[in-house]
């Protein structure tokens, strides 16, 4: 159910409520998108799609990543594609208008005289078709596949340039996600299977794949970051992926099927919790603060690192002391009452602020409120 708790104004939350999923009511036991999440998250989201609550403020960003697919789909069309839907715009424009009838009869005819009887013979559906090349591009196409106990997989990929062999795939991301893309757990090993799954698929279907690509447009790139930080990203980055072996990639499709459903007859609070990796579990950190202060001077991944920099802290603040004249115990133990060292826990992000299913699930019950 989708509240509107912000009080966006109606167009916009008729966007965002609309289900923009290109596979929304094609016959599949599972989306490779489903493949990617624990077992617990499927099960979870299957058992209770009637009680989930979802706030239209939440799918914003949903929303941008459906226009920017949207925008890219429509600028690779064929230029004989991109005639005929923009006839069908222009007689959209004509029913508006009142210009094209009042029956469903009129309307239907109307229609068919627009498409194929039109004043000009370039324009006409028969001439236009006819034109329409093999066309380069495979864009927004859906696959499946079936696994060996009869399960089928359902996925649709964003891009496949026949030329080069190269299936591309666009995300709508923050800069982190490039930041962070070589450390364990990071989203690119997700990119990897997905792209391998959508590549065993095209192969199937006569379509060979010798490159994968995820093409990272930021939307939260910052022009003066760029300028002063190393690494920082462009403001469009592409990142390639390895290629999997085909068996390899049916392997993992047999598990990870399997794995789910041996957890069909299991009670919610049985089902194995997600591991930290799934759960986007943070490293436990240690900050060195001020006692007075809220905020950290220094946060650390290790204690010992954390304690390296406030002796070298408190050294240099009771060099300054002792300049002044005060006894050196007296002075480096005024600098080392400043300071305190603090264990911060790391959390389950995706627990905690990204999943779907959390209410129902007993391990999100165990963490702090």
């Amino acid at each position: 159910m989708l509240t509107n708790k912000k009080n966006l104004s109606e167009a916009i939350v008729r966007a965002l409520g609309r289900d923009w999923y290109s596979g929304t009511g094609e016959k599949r036991d599972y989306s490779v998108t489903e493949l990617l999440n624990p077992p617990k998250i499927i099960h979870l989201m299957k058992r209770h799609k009637d009680e989930l609550e979802e706030d239209v403020s939440e799918k914003i960003f949903m929303l941008m990543g459906s226009a920017m697919h949207a925008i890219l789909e429509r600028a690779n069309e064929h230029n004989v594609e991109f005639t005929i839907l923009n006839r069908v715009r222009q007689f959209f424009e004509m029913v508006h208008n009142q210009e094209a009838g009042d029956s469903v009869a009129e309307i239907e005819a109307s229609f068919i005289n627009w498409m194929v009887n039109s004043a000009d013979p370039k324009t006409q559906l028969g001439a236009l078709l006819k034109m329409l090349p093999e066309d380069r591009y495979l864009i927004e196409k859906r696959f499946k596949y079936t696994t060996r106990s009869g399960k089928i997989i359902s996925g649709g990929i964003d891009l496949y340039d026949k030329e080069e062999r190269v299936l591309h795939d666009y995300k709508f991301s923050s800069v982190w996600t490039w930041i962070y893309r070589n450390r364990p757990g990071s989203r690119k090993e997700d990119w990897a299977t997905q792209l391998n799954m959508y590549r065993l698929f095209m192969e199937n279907m006569g379509y060979p794949v010798d490159k994968l690509c995820i093409n990272l447009l930021f939307r939260d790139h910052s022009k003066s970051k760029a300028k002063i930080e190393a690494g920082y990203p462009d403001p469009v980055e592409t990142l390639e992926l390895p290629l999997l072996g085909l068996d390899v990639v049916e392997e993992m499709i047999e598990n990870k099927v399997a794995e789910i459903e041996k957890y069909n007859t299991v009670l919610d609070d049985g089902i194995p919790f997600c591991n930290s990796n799934e759960r986007w579990q943070q490293h436990d950190t240690w900050a060195v603060r001020k006692v007075t202060n809220k905020t950290a001077s220094k946060v650390e991944f290790s204690y010992a690192d954390a304690k390296r920099w406030l002796d070298a802290e408190v050294s240099k603040l009771a060099e300054r002391d002792i300049a002044k004249g005060m006894e050196p115990a007296q002075a480096m133990k005024r600098a080392s009452d400043i300071f305190i060292i603090e264990k911060r826990p790391g959390q389950s992000t995706r627990c905690i602020d990204y999943c779907p299913v959390a209410k129902f699930c007993d391990f999100y019950r165990t963490l702090p409120k």
